[in-house]
C-alpha cells in the first residue's frame, strides 16, 4: 500500500535519517520533507491548501522556526476549510519530555502518537502497521 508520508523537522539531519528509516520499512511509500510550517500554515489561511495531496502520516517536530508545531495542530483541528485533514495521522516526535507537551499534543484528534526521538525503525513500523 503506497502511503503518502510528510516528514516536517528543521533538522535536515533527523529529516534524513527519519525519511531513510521510513523508505526502508516501507519502500512504496511516498516521502515530503518540509523544513518548516510557515509554507503550509499560509496555504492554509489563503485557502490554497485544497491546491496539495495531503498525506496519509505527518511525523511533526514540535519546536520549528517561525510557526511550531502548536500553532499548526491548533488549525487543523478548528479551521472548517481543512476538513480534508481529517485523515491524516499525526505523530508527534520530540525530544520534549514535558508530559505538558505530549497532553496537549494528544488534544488534536489526528495526533495518533507522541514519541520521543530518536525514532527507531521498529517503532515507525508499529505505528504505521497499528494506525
Amino acid at each position: 500500500m503506497r502511503n503518502l508520508i510528510w516528514v516536517i523537522d528543521d533538522d535536515p539531519i533527523y529529516r534524513m535519517i527519519i525519511s531513510h528509516n521510513i523508505r526502508t520499512i516501507a519502500p512504496e511509500s511516498a516521502i515530503v520533507e518540509h523544513d518548516a510550517l510557515v509554507e503550509l500554515v499560509q496555504m492554509m489561511e489563503d485557502g490554497r491548501f485544497e491546491e496539495i495531496e495531503l498525506p496519509d502520516y505527518i511525523f511533526l517536530d514540535i519546536n520549528l522556526p517561525e510557526i511550531d508545531a502548536w500553532v499548526f495542530l491548533e488549525k487543523i483541528t478548528e479551521d472548517q476549510h481543512i476538513a480534508r485533514m481529517i485523515s491524516a495521522k499525526i505523530i508527534v516526535v520530540s525530544s520534549s519530555i514535558n508530559p505538558k507537551d505530549k497532553s496537549r499534543a494528544m488534544r488534536c484528534p489526528q495526533v495518533v502518537s507522541f514519541e520521543s526521538k530518536p525514532l527507531s525503525k521498529e517503532r515507525i513500523l508499529q505505528i504505521i502497521s497499528n494506525n
